[in-house]
């Protein structure tokens, strides 16, 4: 069965318009060398021998064609006109033929009207295998479920729990429940769990079952395999906060608001170290803004917590720490 092979040797202009070019040769050759192909045809009928001649060189309208056996070609384009108006190059062409459930060589080079309606179904299902899921985006306005505009593409469903009815799909016989997956993320499934009761992921060792106990089987529906509630809380670290009313035993402790004393002294470690102009009026500034922050607390604290705090500031000095037993 022979294979078409047509194209339109051009070139493109400095104002990017496209020229066809006459007189340009065609050479077919046996790829990686300069050998000739001889069985090149001006015809798909298998009775007719007479072979072209080879180089097949351009008309008018720059347009090359032929026909060959199927096979491997390198294309050898040569411009006869001198000076030469495009450069030599060699192409690879890979002569397929068309069977009766491919695509014609005839309709790919012409490369008009390819659709995916002229691709066999088995091709189509290695480029999107069955039960493929994707994300697909619509505006909620736009969404018909009753066939309107909005429904996914010819061959897509969506993902809501619906029944495909039989005949209506490609894989196998019966109805087909698809996923309900609203509302939910899908979770990689392990290929070694045949059922989703099982508890074990990965490949079936203690550290990695321990690792993924959870995970999804590929073919199971129940156990780690069903919905899940993916509402949770988060716990924090044990902590505690101390009450101005309270008394200790025994051992002598600090009290007062030691972060802005650290701040302060600080700011008198830098001023003494730098000793400017500007270090002295920037410390006076950041040391007004502490003690103005630290007035401030202590006035929350003494609404809210009322005498009890009253007192406890009459005994531990706001800025300045001191060492008292409780």
């Amino acid at each position: 069965m022979r294979v078409y092979y047509g194209n339109t040797i051009t070139k493109t202009e400095t104002d990017g318009s496209v020229t066809a070019l006459a007189n340009v040769d065609v050479e077919i050759r046996v790829p990686g060398t300069t050998t000739k192909v001889s069985a090149v045809y001006a015809s798909r009928n298998p009775a007719d021998l007479t072979p072209l001649q080879n180089p097949i060189r351009t008309g008018a309208t720059g347009y090359v064609e032929f026909w060959a056996e199927p096979g491997d070609y390198d294309l050898f384009i040569h411009d006869t006109i001198a000076p030469a108006r495009i450069g030599d190059k060699t192409i690879g062409w890979a002569a397929v033929p068309g069977g009766d459930r491919g695509i014609p060589s005839v309709k790919v080079a012409q490369d008009g009207g390819l659709g995916l309606g002229a691709m066999d179904a088995a091709f189509l299902r290695q480029l999107v295998p069955l039960g493929t899921v994707i994300d697909w985006w619509r505006p909620a306005s736009s969404y018909d479920a009753g066939g309107g505009a909005g429904n996914p593409p010819p061959g897509w469903a969506v993902c809501n729990g619906q029944v495909i009815a039989s005949g209506q799909h490609d894989m196998g016989g019966g109805t087909l429940t698809l996923p309900d997956l609203r509302n939910k993320f899908i979770l990689g499934a392990d290929i070694l769990k045949v059922d989703g009761g099982q508890s074990t992921n990965g490949d079936g060792t203690a550290a990695d079952n321990a690792q993924h106990p959870n995970a999804p089987g590929i073919r199971g529906t129940g156990g780690a395999n069903a919905g899940k509630d993916l509402r949770h809380t988060h716990g924090m670290s044990g902590h505690s906060h101390i009450a101005p009313d309270h008394t200790h035993n025994g051992v002598d402790h600090l009290h007062g608001i030691s972060i802005y004393t650290g701040l302060l002294l600080a700011i008198i470690s830098t001023l003494l170290a730098r000793g400017t102009v500007l270090t002295l009026m920037g410390s006076a500034i950041i040391a007004v803004g502490i003690y103005i922050k630290a007035r401030v607390e202590e006035e929350f604290l003494s609404q809210q917590l009322g005498e009890s705090y009253a007192a406890y500031a009459r005994r531990v000095p706001m800025l300045l720490p001191s060492r008292r037993s409780g």
